[in-house]
């Protein structure tokens, strides 16, 4: 017997079925025979994540990476045991924070995690800071990894995919920039007038410094 489920039905639906037999026996005696089964409607969820970097990328220097993790199904994302997110960040990073605008968002060694619920449409902002230990001219690359519900059984998440940076064409691509060349201090210079103001300056700073002097001298002379 093969059935087919409304569309109207949602998902996690629970639906019964039951079936009876009735039988008369040659005596005249009637029996029922009753069986009867359930089947859940599957919900099978779907998310997706931008991952974005900002700072200085100078050695040293914070860098910040912007995770926006969205439920693009029209099901509840449970809150599942295992991880909704986890990105480990690469050598020439060192994992400093890591915060959610929803949930429940960990940093431990150099991983960061995030664990929650998201309603279908619904988006959560996860907020990774890192401190670049790497040095000038070094490429860096990241991607974190999303985990949901894709078959819908409410058992686990059993489906994952990759951050994408938006910034580039691609649909699952990496976040990457290069570290930048250590900030140099500039030391403010003068120009033709300064250098005449300050040589006036200097001049007349040597002369009253003279002039002590000679006072000091006559004054010796005197006595």
């Amino acid at each position: 017997l093969v059935v087919q489920v409304a569309a109207s039905v949602p998902g996690g639906t629970v639906v019964g079925n039951t079936a009876q037999l009735a039988a008369t026996s040659d005596t005249g005696q009637s029996t029922m025979q009753v069986a009867t089964t359930t089947t859940s409607v599957l919900a099978p969820t779907q998310l997706s994540a931008t991952k974005s970097a900002s700072g200085s990328f100078s050695p040293n220097s914070t860098v910040t990476y912007t995770v926006v993790l969205t439920n693009t199904s029209t099901y509840l994302q449970a809150d599942y045991p295992s991880d909704e997110f986890s990105d480990t960040l690469p050598a020439g990073l060192t994992l400093v924070n890591a915060s959610a605008s929803a949930g429940v968002a960990a940093a431990v060694g150099n991983t960061a995690t995030w664990n929650g619920a998201l309603a279908a449409g619904a988006s959560v902002t996860i907020t990774i800071t890192a401190t670049i230990t790497a040095a000038s001219g070094t490429a860096i690359s990241n991607q974190g990894t999303i985990f949901f519900d894709g078959v819908g059984d409410g058992i686990d998440n059993d489906t994952s995919a990759l951050t994408d940076d938006t910034a580039v064409a691609g649909a699952t691509d990496p976040t990457d920039f290069v570290v930048a060349q250590q900030s140099v201090v500039e030391i403010p210079t003068l120009g033709g007038m300064g250098l005449a103001v300050l040589a006036l300056l200097l001049g007349a700073g040597a002369a009253t410094v003279l002039r002590r002097r000679r006072r000091v001298s006559a004054n010796w002379l005197v006595r």
